[in-house]
Order: C-alpha cells, then structure tokens, then sequence
C-alpha cells in the first residue's frame, strides 16, 4: 500500500505540472484505495476532463496540447499499417516498467505482449485490431518501484506511420533514350502516397533525390550509353492523409543495364 500511495503521489505531481491545473490535489478515494482499478478510473477522468477542455478549448481556436508536452518517453511506431510497438529505453539500475494505453473515452488497459530485453519491459506490441487512427491514443509508462513515473503522452496513430520500402521495382527503356522506373501499390492506397527516387550512375559520388506524390513511375529523360545507373525508392504517408517524417527503408536496388539473360539478347 505504502509503494502504490507513493507512486500515486508522484503521478498527482506530474498532473499538476503538465494538465494545465486541471486538478490540484489526488481524489481521496484514489489515495485511499490505492488500486489498480481505482488507478485506471482516475485516468479516464482525467482524459475524459482534458478532453471537454480541449473542444472548448478549439471552439476558441486554441491548438495548444493540454494533456502534455510531447515526450521520447515512449515512441510507438505503426509499421504497415499492420502492426504497432511503442518502445523505450532501459538503463541499469532503472525499475522494470509496465505501460498503460487508451483511446479517448475508452477503457483503460495494461499491455497485454510486452517486448523484453534481459528480464526487463522495453516495449509494447499491438495487433492491427488494436490500432485506430485520427483518435488520441493515450499511453502512461509506470516504474515497479513505485515513485518512477513518467508523463502521459498522446499520439495520432495516422502520423506514426512507418511504411514497408516499395516492391517489384522495373526498369524500361524510352523511345527518347531515357529510363522509366516505376512500382508497384495498391490503387486504394496510391492516394495517401509520396516516393522518394535517388539514382546515381557509376560515375558519380552522390545520389540525384526526387519527390512524387501519388504516383508509381519516375522518368530520367536521358541516360549516357557509357555509364551504369542504380535507383531506389522509399514511401511515407503523404501529407493528404497525415502529418508524417517517417520516411520507409529504401528499397532494394535496381541497376541499368540490367544483367539478366533476356535483355543481353536484345542488346
């Protein structure tokens, strides 16, 4: 009981540090209980508080987060679209944590598939169905010592997006004797598309980068018969569809002239 009042106690000053004075002291009960189910039913009060705050708080064309500032706490990452893991850091002598998650309004739950490292929580792993973009996800990592907490932080989903390197990259000739990349995704998707194409012959030291939205095909008007040429693509959720930096790894190379059997025939 004396560890969860303590850590509960470092929680309330964290409140009242980074929610804007939501509150100034911890509910009785929370600090009499000191249970686990108590704990999660104070955390959605105080989301649930923030958040009215927040819409009136945009009725007034205010933007400024109220629940926290940003942290690298915990960094979550949705790779694909398919799957989630938030993450962090453990260092020696730090307490093994646990992380709490939620959606606004929703319940909230303990991670249920941590990743470990040495007998210790670094992560978190999410399924697709547990992944819901453009609503605030909430996540809240807990030392077991009882007085390490950290704050809580909140992520769109749709901005933490880490796309796999585009696929199935081909190479074609012009009539203008110039190069065609193109690749390949789903029609569906092309939309909320941007590439990167880097390219740089054999003769040269840094790589020429372009950017294309919401397309799959990149033209070098004219290429010199002498030299030899490798092209990559990367892909990121473009700006119609997120507020993103996360660029995918880049793709595996394509080189011109090809080697295959096939185009030293028509050569």
């Amino acid at each position: 009981m004396k560890d969860i009042t303590g850590w509960l106690t470092s929680l309330a000053f964290i409140c009242r540090e980074r929610l804007a004075g939501a509150w100034n002291t911890l509910p009785e009960e929370v600090t009499e209980a000191g249970t686990t189910a108590t704990f999660k039913r104070y955390l959605v009060r105080v989301v649930n508080r923030q958040g009215n705050k927040r819409e009136r708080d945009k009725k007034r064309g205010l933007s400024k987060c109220v629940v926290c500032q940003r942290s690298l706490d915990v960094n979550c990452i949705v790779f694909n679209e398919e799957f989630m893991e938030c993450t962090w850091s453990h260092s020696e002598g730090e307490p093994n944590y646990t992380l709490y998650h939620w959606y606004y309004k929703t319940p909230v739950k303990e991670c249920g598939n941590y990743i470990q490292q040495n007998g210790y929580n670094i992560g978190c792993n999410f399924s697709k169905s547990e992944i819901i973009q453009f609503q605030e996800f909430f996540v809240y990592r807990n030392g077991s010592t009882g007085n390490v907490s950290s704050p809580i932080q909140t992520f769109q989903l749709q901005d933490q997006v880490k796309l796999n390197p585009p696929e199935d990259l081909s190479l074609n000739m012009t009539d203008n004797n110039g190069l065609t990349l193109s690749w390949n995704v789903s029609k569906n998707l092309l939309k909320c598309r941007m590439y990167e194409v880097r390219h740089r012959s054999n003769k040269d030291k840094n790589w020429q980068v372009f950017s294309i939205n919401a397309q799959v095909r990149y033209t070098l008007a004219s290429i010199d018969p002498e030299k030899s040429y490798t092209f990559q693509v990367r892909s990121k959720v473009n700006q119609y569809c997120a507020t993103t930096d996360l660029w995918s790894d880049w793709s595996l190379p394509v080189e011109w002239p090809r080697h295959d059997k096939e185009h030293l025939a028509l050569r």
